[in-house]
């Protein structure tokens, strides 16, 4: 069973736990779900970034703002940062791995 994570955010305290899929594409998708259901997408799908089969684009803006670092962060044991970048319209977000064991 995976651990529960508290993130804060909106004003309130939500318990949550990662899930993982691929998009259609069979880019790595990264789901974020709590208690009563889903909390919300980590990763977003981005045509023509080239990522490895453990990697992913976080989408760390809109509602995804206030929480997404944070909840990479407080998974630094699941989760890392490649240094790399992605840019999507307008707007830019990094590139995460998957640590595998």
């Amino acid at each position: 069973m995976k651990k529960m994570k508290t993130i804060t955010c909106f004003g309130k305290s939500y318990l949550v736990e990662h899930s993982l899929s691929t998009y259609n594409t069979g880019n790595l998708a990264v789901q974020l779900g709590c208690v009563t259901g889903s909390f919300g997408t980590l990763s977003v799908n981005v045509p023509g970034v080239e990522l490895a089969a453990n990697e992913f684009c976080v989408k760390t803006w809109s509602e995804n703002d206030p929480w997404a670092l944070n909840y990479l962060e407080q998974n630094s044991e699941t989760f890392e940062d490649t240094g790399r970048k992605f840019t999507s319209g307008f707007v830019t977000g990094p590139i995460y791995r998957l640590k595998l064991d």
